[in-house]
């Protein structure tokens, strides 16, 4: 493919790769956390709930950050923030549970964040023409850490524990960050529109949608 012969397109794949491994080992060490220390189900469920609950407006206010700030610069600090959040779990060997419940809010808010940042650094780095084969290659990356991510970490667990998936995913984001400052992105500021929330008016059209089509209704 000729994209691959893109190396700004190279080093947003390293990043994107490095920080989405990262990404499934902290969630593999922090449900384990959770688990270890209230010995329940009910305690890694309310966990999972937090991480979607927190989805729909972090990713509202990561499109308003985005829209206002260096996209770059964005992406530097929330890995070197996710970083620092690992670490400091991991000299706590993981004992707190109210932490633990802390870690991932914030580290749900700051992923949802780098997602869009990235996303909006796309159109701006790589040519049109090339986008839909980035997205195709970005989506495999995607799948395959969804698949090895949590197998690699499982292996990792079983040997060295979670305080090691910690301090590895650690690494994980700091490597990542040091990738982001090898993109050759320069910010200009521009005007932005008010943000406006459309969550609940879209959810609105769409129930009236389908109560207007009765195909929909059927199916």
């Amino acid at each position: 493919m000729k994209i691959l012969k893109n190396r700004v397109f190279r080093i947003l794949l390293w990043v994107t790769t490095i920080s989405s491994f990262g990404d499934s080992l902290y969630a593999l060490a922090v449900t384990l956390s959770v688990y270890q220390m209230s010995g329940s189900i009910a305690g890694v469920a309310g966990m999972w709930m937090i991480r979607v609950l927190v989805r729909i407006p972090c990713q509202f206010v990561s499109g308003v950050i985005i829209d206002r700030f260096n996209r770059k610069k964005i992406s530097i600090y929330v890995y070197l923030l996710s970083a620092a959040l690992m670490l400091a779990f991991a000299l706590t060997d993981g004992k707190y549970m109210m932490l633990a419940y802390i870690l991932i809010f914030i580290l749900q808010g700051t992923s949802d964040v780098d997602n869009m940042a990235q996303m909006a650094l796309m159109p701006e780095l790589i040519d049109k023409e090339e986008l839909t084969d980035a997205n195709n290659i970005f989506s495999v990356i995607g799948t395959i850490i969804m698949f090895v991510g949590p197998g690699a970490g499982g292996v990792l667990y079983t040997i060295f524990g979670t305080r090691m998936l910690y301090f590895i995913d650690a690494v994980t984001f700091v490597i990542a960050a040091g990738f982001m400052c090898a993109v050759p992105y320069r910010y200009e500021e521009h005007e932005t529109e008010k943000a406006q929330f459309k969550l609940f008016s879209f959810a609105r059209e769409g129930i009236a949608e389908v109560k207007r089509c009765r195909l929909l209704r059927i199916f």
